[in-house]
């Protein structure tokens, strides 16, 4: 059995609508390949603060730290200075 001219036609004409709807779906997903880089680059520049968040949250603890010690002097030389005033 072989296809006439006219059958190629019809099967032409019914397939038009699934040529469109693939159409539609390379762009969409072109479109989502857009979004996804997209969300990549703000991924990366998040990661990027993140990490300098933790280096100056690092570097506040060890500020803190020395703040403790320092404090931890001072009521020292309070406790010493009370006990030479008494």
């Amino acid at each position: 059995m072989s296809l006439t001219k006219e059958d190629l036609q019809a099967i032409s004409v019914l397939l038009e609508p699934l040529r469109q709807d693939i159409r539609e779906i390379k762009k969409d997903v072109a479109e989502l390949k857009e979004d996804v880089a997209e969300l990549k680059k703000e991924v990366a520049i998040l990661k990027e603060e993140v990490s300098d968040l933790k280096k100056d949250v690092a570097v506040l603890k060890e500020e803190v730290s020395g703040l403790k010690k320092e404090v931890a002097e001072l009521k020292e030389d309070v406790a010493v200075l009370k006990e030479e005033v008494s």
